[in-house]
Parts: C-alpha cells; sequence; structure tokens
C-alpha cells in the first residue's frame, strides 16, 4: 500500500522481541546450534571486556573519567548476560520443539 512519494505503510515498523524472534526461529526450524555458538562467543567476549573493565575502573577510581569505565561494565555485563540468557532460551525451546 503506496502513501504517496514511493514511501510504503510497514505494519511493524520495529523488530519483534528478541525472544518471540527466536521462539519462531526454533518453531521454524531456522535456530541452528552455530547460531547460538556465535551468541555465546559474543557473550564470552563481552563478559571478559566487563571484567577487564571493572579493574581499569578499579585502578583509576580516584579519576573522575574512570566513570566511563564503571559504565561501560555495567553495559557489557548486562549485555552478556542477556546473551547468555537468549542462548539458554534456545537451547530450551529447541529442545521442547
Amino acid at each position: 500500500m503506496g502513501l504517496g512519494f514511493g514511501l510504503k505503510f510497514d505494519p511493524q515498523p520495529f523488530p519483534p522481541f528478541p525472544i518471540a524472534r527466536a521462539k519462531r526461529k526454533v518453531e521454524r526450524g531456522d535456530a541452528n546450534m552455530k547460531e547460538t555458538l556465535r551468541l555465546e562467543l559474543l557473550a564470552s567476549v563481552q563478559l571478559i571486556a566487563s571484567i577487564i573493565l571493572i579493574l581499569l575502573w578499579s585502578f583509576y577510581c580516584s579519576e573522575w573519567w574512570s566513570a566511563i569505565f564503571g559504565f561501560l561494565a555495567v553495559f557489557f555485563l548486562v549485555e552478556a548476560i542477556w546473551h547468555y540468557a537468549l542462548c539458554d532460551y534456545i537451547r530450551y525451546f529447541r529442545k521442547t520443539v
């Protein structure tokens, strides 16, 4: 359905929630172990990066700019936990479907 000027209406402008998308992939049979391994590898790298950033922050904690290390460390830690949880979720639904 065109809206003029070559624009098309997108009924879903934002991507679906990642867990729902992962569940649909498992139900269709598209979720493979390579994708899960890639997510786990990314989570491991983010976990290692957050540990390094926490160590840097604790070493430079007396400097005002060390807060950047703290914020990045928390961000990478949350992302790593999220990716590990998503991998476990994909594995769980792979076994149940």
